[in-house]
């Protein structure tokens, strides 16, 4: 199981972890680095696997940022859940609650991850998995995978409700001089149907100069 680093001894991982806060960060992780701060044995050498795994030190054993940041000892659970959440991506988005998962899931999910793995090995990885998390700080999603969020229609803008005033209408006046009275003007329409006939038309003219004219 390549993908996936353990250790033998899981207790160990705390006292990795611990101890570069310490010593700070050096030029190469390595073998020697390893016997410089104490760590001889080795079984201890399996430590540079997991700091690589984790993105604390890139594929030649160089620091990263990562491991300039889990130095601050404030911020280092939080910084190491992260490192969890990425390194582990695939287990996380099966199982959102995977540093909290039941150790037969986890099984599951490692083994099928490398169905030609040992049982040994497959419980020294959920072992590993789950010693980091105990150092870790998951309280507040640091880290945390996501699925995209499904695209929502734009809510429709509210429509303007346009108010049409129509103007009052006004009476048509002109002054012809000043002091003069205004002359009012009278627009007279007749709507006369297409069925009357020539004396009814003439009976409405001759109504209407009898009205206007007194004629």
């Amino acid at each position: 199981m390549a993908d996936y680093p353990y250790v033998f001894a899981t207790k160990r991982l705390g006292e990795y972890f611990g101890k570069i806060q310490e010593v700070g960060q050096p030029r190469v992780a390595d073998r020697k680095f390893l016997e410089l701060i104490g760590f001889s044995a080795a079984n201890d050498r399996l430590a540079l696997n997991v700091w690589r795994f984790l993105g604390f030190t890139d594929d030649s054993g160089v620091p990263t940022e990562r491991w300039s940041e889990h130095l601050n000892k404030g911020q280092a659970p939080k910084v190491l859940a992260g490192a969890i959440r990425e390194a582990y991506g695939d287990l996380f988005h099966t199982y959102s609650g995977a540093n909290q998962q039941a150790d037969d899931e986890l099984k599951d999910f490692f083994r099928s991850a490398n169905p030609t793995a040992s049982l040994k090995v497959v419980n020294l990885v959920v072992a590993t998995f789950k010693g980091l998390c105990e150092r870790a700080d998951f309280s507040d999603g640091t880290g945390e995978v996501s699925e995209p969020a499904a695209d929502e229609p734009a809510p429709a803008a509210p429509k303007a409700t346009e108010e049409v005033t129509t103007p009052a209408a006004q009476p048509t006046t002109s002054v012809t001089s000043a002091g003069s009275q205004p002359t009012v003007h009278v627009n007279l329409q007749v709507h006369i149907s297409p069925e009357a006939g020539p004396e009814q038309i003439d009976q409405i003219f001759k109504s209407m100069a009898q009205h206007l004219y007194d004629k």
